[in-house]
């Protein structure tokens, strides 16, 4: 899909259609003509009387030679959601009756002063709020590539210069000044021998003595020079007639702030690339998560880790199951046993420009397949474990956003990966592993694999000189019991990275919930034969799990575990997502990294 904006006369672009969204406390659609501004006004109070409930489709006359399909929305159709979420979600509604209405070119009229700072947001909105799996359908044709959005945002301010005086009508007045003599202007004793000569009969003369006589010719030529002057000066009334036409003709009319609309036009570009930059992020992450298990499998993520790291020319490295055993990442061994398909641990580190000290690691459980193992979990809702990977999509997701856009931090992608099926060499409920930090876990129930995975790659950021560290990981059904599909876990010690997490987050619309760690429910995890068991019983699941995470995580590192186990998957359509992966936690992580001054400096 093609995105642009449009900050001038946006008519001229002859949409197929024209979106509109209506808000009771911000005007988002600006100046519009007087009948379509009283069809607005209709639909505003259809909509604050609770009579309209879904978007109204009407056609407008715009300008004399312009005749526009409109739809319009209101914000009180999505209560709940912020107003930023809710224009994404109105503008993907827009564009899917597009796709279905055969409409390619398409207008989002924000013309009002609530639609300034919104470009990022809206691409991010579109791309993301189109996204569909198409890759195994017979037809593969996606609907919107040929379509255009234009988003039509408040235009640039203008100003009235001073009237410009041409150099012709500069010279032209000059020389009129030179050949006109005003009469106000003659010397006194000439004015006022021609007042006297107006006051008598214009018949009379006098020739007495030739020396009169010469006084008087001389005087009647001064008279006939004055009388000529006046007739070429224009009158009073006429040089103010004409004074006012030349300014009625004059008036300048208002012009563009060239400066303000080039600086406009800048931010606008640099947002365009920024919101596109992160809906590709989430859709890969889509992409990956969507993906059933026979292509999906530890050795594809790592090719994709490989590709994504060669594009934007971060380091990369893969470990295969030899490598895992030699350097002792015990966990991944163990729960990668029972596949055909081996375990990896793969990571990629983008370095800035300039040294940084934070090295900020974000690691994902990358579970392309998660029955249980030996503990099997029940035939319910099976399928959806192909998503048991989307920690490790999301990493990768989100290394995608800031390869393109840059962080000023060091970041680390540590993806974990392996399946976990049972089979003749699968590990079992009884084993013990022993950890390169020296630490014991007792395996009770082989279906809590994704921290035994998670913890090796705790213990690798620390080799790498981590200084914070995010994971994500579809972890417990705790979680998503206790918060639900809207709403990730977010559990850390760290209280400045928590709250730094919850506002990058909050940025493009991914919401978080902070539950306890106290320290207490420790004792849920203790093991007769091990220093901690891999479960902690049944009741506080998403505690006891990162409580389990925190005895691996390098010591003086500041950690934040994100449960998305209720929000990795949409069960049905919800604001701009369609029902499927969602790409949780991309936004969020990327959004933290780009933004890190000033989401914790």
């Amino acid at each position: 899909m093609k995105i642009s904006v449009e900050r001038q006369d946006w008519t001229v672009q002859k949409p197929d259609l024209v979106l509109m969204v209506g808000d009771p406390h911000t005007d988002t659609i600006g100046e519009t003509p007087e009948s379509v501004a009283r069809r607005i006004a209709q639909l505003e109070q259809g909509y604050t009387d609770k009579k309209l409930s879904r978007e109204y489709h009407f056609t407008a006359d715009w300008t004399e030679h312009d005749r526009f399909e409109c739809v319009y929305f209101h914000t009180s159709m999505h209560e709940g959601f912020t107003f930023n979420e809710t224009l994404k979600t109105v503008l993907a509604a827009g564009l899917r009756l597009a796709a279905q209405t055969g409409r390619k070119r398409v207008v989002l009229l924000l013309k009002g002063p609530g639609g300034e700072g919104l470009v990022e947001q809206l691409v991010e909105g579109a791309l993301v709020g189109t996204w569909a799996f198409r890759e195994y359908k017979k037809d593969q044709t996606d609907p919107y590539q040929d379509m255009e959005l234009i988003l039509c945002l408040p235009s640039p301010p203008t100003f009235v210069p001073e009237p410009a005086i041409e150099v012709a009508a500069a010279e032209n007045t000059a020389t009129k000044a030179t050949l006109a003599i005003e009469e106000s202007d003659l010397p006194e004793e000439v004015q006022q021998e021609v007042e006297a000569a107006e006051e008598e009969p214009a018949a009379e003369t006098v020739a007495e003595e030739p020396l009169e006589t010469e006084a008087a010719a001389e005087d009647a030529e001064s008279t006939e020079a004055t009388e000529a002057a006046t007739a070429e000066a224009p009158s009073e009334e006429s040089s103010e007639q004409a004074d006012s036409g030349s300014e009625e003709a004059e008036a300048p009319e208002p012009v563009v702030d060239q400066e303000a609309l080039a600086t406009l036009t800048a931010a606008d570009e640099s947002a365009l690339v920024v919101g596109r930059a992160f809906a590709e992020g989430v859709n890969l992450a889509r992409d990956l998560i969507a993906r059933p298990a026979a292509d999906c499998t530890p050795d594809s993520l790592s090719k994709t880790c490989k590709k994504v790291a060669s594009t934007y020319g971060f380091s990369y490295q893969s470990f295969g199951p030899k490598q895992l055993e030699t350097h002792g990442y015990a966990g991944l061994v163990a729960v990668g046993k029972g596949a055909d398909n081996s375990p990896r641990l793969v990571e990629m580190t983008y370095t800035p420009e300039q040294e940084s000290n934070v090295h900020l690691v974000l690691l994902g459980k990358g579970v392309t397949f998660d029955s249980g193992g030996i503990s099997i979990k029940g035939a319910k809702d099976m399928h959806l474990m192909v998503g048991d990977m989307s920690g490790a999509a999301a990493v990768i997701g989100a290394m995608e956003v800031l390869g393109k856009l840059k962080p000023a931090i060091k970041v680390t992608a540590i993806i974990v990966s392996a399946e976990n099926k049972p089979g003749s060499k699968s590990f079992r409920p009884g084993d013990i592993i022993r950890y390169k930090n020296g630490t014991s876990v007792h395996v009770e129930n082989t279906d809590a694999e994704g921290r035994l995975i998670l913890a090796d790659g705790l213990i690798r950021a620390g080799e790498l000189g981590a200084t914070h560290i995010v994971d994500l990981a579809t972890l417990t059904g705790a979680c998503a019991r206790a918060l639900g599909p809207s709403f990730t876990g977010i559990l850390g010690a760290n209280r400045k990275l928590v709250n730094a997490i919850t506002r990058a987050g909050g940025n493009h619309g991914e919401s978080y919930w902070r539950l306890p760690m106290p320290i207490e429910y420790k004792d849920m995890l203790k093991s007769v034969h091990a220093d901690l068991n891999n479960v902690g019983g049944p009741e506080a699941g998403a505690t006891t799990a990162a409580l389990f995470l925190k005895e691996f995580v390098p010591p003086r590192v500041a950690w934040v575990h994100l449960d998305i186990a209720g929000t990795f998957w949409k069960q049905k359509s919800w604001k701009y997502y369609c029902e499927g992966p969602s790409g949780t936690g991309v936004k969020t992580v990327a959004d933290l990294a780009l933004r890190w001054a000033e989401h914790l400096e």
